[in-house]
């Protein structure tokens, strides 16, 4: 009972936004996984990119930030929960239809990842013509802000989850492919150094990285200005402005975490290879630490949760074959989407470093391993091209060889297609 009197009254509250706004409702609950919404564009060069993040709320952001960014030419990425949001909607319709891009935060900021938490803020910010792409985890909140009990809420209503804000677990940036679902962050603040910045820039462009930075409000000192009285956990607009100098010396693209998102992982053109939806045979996730453990003699569907493991993936599980087994059956990972020809990638992960394997794969289910792609690290992997004239993909795997080094698991966790 106690959700369904909330619902009403977050309803309640958005009357006017559903009644004012046109909300284009052709997607499912994540922001589109539906024919009519696929937007697979060309596969992007890789290149380096910077985005701003901001959590909470703060009127720091269009008193200060807005005017900032828009001089500049580039946009930011807000957080938000639902108080400011009601508080400001003027503001916050305003910078989106700017091109700013608003993500949930949350409903209520200390009640932590939980589904209904989740889902009212969707509504709200939907109510409001917004559909937000992604979801930040509420740091203070009394629950776990990263779990994958809360991944898996987050996924039924978001296509990224940002978590995290220091730039020592997030040296200088990340890599491709990039984990979707644990998107580290690299605190900018006040109390941090020139020198600093300059370095994690230089690293990013010189090795095509993304930097994700992240911050509350905008103002204070910036410790470059007064040694004495700067620091703290705000972003001055001097701060800004020398990052902005810095990203623009460097040729670094700057876009909003949205953006980067889509262009890796297109809406409506990616399937989850661990999602029962898109797989065949329907297989069930175990977890690193489980009873369970991985087995060559069988398909494993496998969700790894320490961060510091290598060339794994901790926001989504991965299908994993032993390269040591010819007699796997056959899975199919397939997807609806509109007929013409694609290019395709497949998010590949070795289960081990200092190995490299030939994955087998096909389009046609008699000849699984007509295609094969090495691998010796996570890797975004280009499988060639494919026509699509029935209205769905269907990409067969059924085994992979050791090329060098040890026989060992080989996983598959996103495939994705962009137009040819």
């Amino acid at each position: 009972m106690k959700k369904i009197i909330t619902r009403f009254r977050l309803i309640a509250c958005c009357v006017f936004y559903l009644c004012a706004c046109s909300l284009g409702n052709n997607t499912d609950k994540t922001g589109g996984n539906l024919p009519v919404t696929v937007v697979p564009g060309e596969y992007p060069d890789t290149e380096a990119i910077v985005s701003f993040s901001y959590d909470d709320g703060s009127d720091s952001w269009y008193n200060t930030g807005y005017p900032l960014f828009n001089e500049y030419g580039y946009k930011a990425t807000f957080n938000v929960n639902a108080a400011w949001t009601l508080y400001r909607s003027d503001w916050v319709l305003e910078m989106h239809n700017n091109g700013f891009e608003f993500a949930s935060h949350s409903y209520y900021h200390e009640t932590g990842v939980t589904d209904e938490n989740v889902e009212n803020m969707k509504l709200l910010l939907d109510g409001m013509g917004i559909s937000p792409t992604g979801f930040v985890g509420p740091g203070a909140a009394a629950t776990p802000a990263w779990g994958h009990d809360e991944v898996n809420i987050v996924k039924q209503y978001h296509r990224y989850y940002s978590q995290g804000y220091s730039h020592t677990n997030v040296p200088e940036g990340l890599s491709l492919p990039f984990d979707k679902y644990l998107l580290g962050r690299w605190g900018l603040s006040n109390s941090i150094t020139a020198a600093r910045i300059t370095r994690a820039l230089e690293d990013s462009a010189a090795n095509n990285t993304w930097i994700i930075f992240s911050g509350h409000t905008i103002g204070g000192i910036w410790i470059e200005d007064d040694p004495v009285n700067g620091g703290g956990s705000d972003q001055s607009p001097a701060l800004i402005e020398f990052v902005f100098s810095e990203i623009e010396r460097l040729g670094i693209a700057v876009k909003t975490v949205e953006e980067v998102v889509d262009m890796y992982h297109p809406r409506g053109a990616v399937i989850d290879c661990s999602s029962n939806e898109h797989q065949e045979p329907d297989l069930t996730y175990f977890e690193e630490g489980d009873p369970q453990s991985m087995d060559p003699a069988v398909w494993n569907e496998y969700w790894h949760t320490t961060t510091w493991s290598g060339p794994r993936f901790v926001g989504n599980p991965a299908v994993y074959c032993h390269t040591s087994n010819d007699s796997l059956p056959l899975m199919r990972f397939t997807l609806s989407i509109p007929n013409g020809t694609y290019r395709v990638r497949a998010e590949l992960i070795p289960y081990d470093t200092g190995r490299t394997y030939r994955v087998f794969y096909s389009f046609d289910s008699s000849n699984p391993s007509q295609l094969s792609v090495d691998i010796s690290e996570k890797t975004d992997a280009d499988l060639g091209t494919v026509t699509v004239t029935d209205g769905e993909l269907n990409l067969y795997t059924q085994n992979a060889d050791v090329v060098s080094g040890a026989e060992g698991f080989v996983g598959w966790a996103y495939v994705k297609l962009f137009h040819f």
